[in-house]
């Protein structure tokens, strides 16, 4: 992919790059938005649902499926949206823990899944060639 940008003078260059950041942030924004809603909804259907709980004398009935609840699309800055989890215990699926033992016995160890952080690699890999197609785009309509 080859650009290329002729200016026949200052006056054109600096009128050029004032017009540029606009587009730039505005293409770029939407596709940033976009490319966190496409790991959003990708991370929902690869999560597991869970069996959740059922209710015991000391306890109510829990449904599963809070990993895939919590996942929510949060914009921190016109270009910075960011995919989180509300579920409380998604670092622990994610991560996984050590054999954990206690007075009353061994509890086991929950392996790592590492789900999100394979859905977010590809969705950044693909996000990351829209933005340079936009930055070609805004490149080309700044001649």
């Amino acid at each position: 992919m080859s650009v290329s940008l002729t200016l026949k003078g200052l006056t054109d260059l600096v009128k050029s790059l004032e017009r540029m950041p606009d587009g730039l942030e505005q293409k770029a924004g939407a596709t940033v938005r976009q490319a966190a809603i496409e790991t959003a909804a990708d991370l929902q259907s690869k999560l597991p649902i869970g069996p959740g709980r059922k209710a015991t004398k000391k306890r109510a009935a829990v449904a599963g499926g809070n990993l895939r609840k919590g996942v929510r699309v949060v914009q921190r800055d016109p270009l910075v949206w960011q995919v989180v989890s509300a579920a409380p215990h998604a670092w622990i699926h994610e991560e996984g823990t050590k054999a954990r033992t206690s007075r009353r016995g061994n509890r086991g160890v929950m392996p790592a899944s590492k789900i999100v952080a394979g859905v977010a690699s590809s969705h950044r890999r693909a996000m990351n060639g829209r933005l340079e197609q936009v930055l070609v785009q805004v490149l080309s309509e700044a001649r």
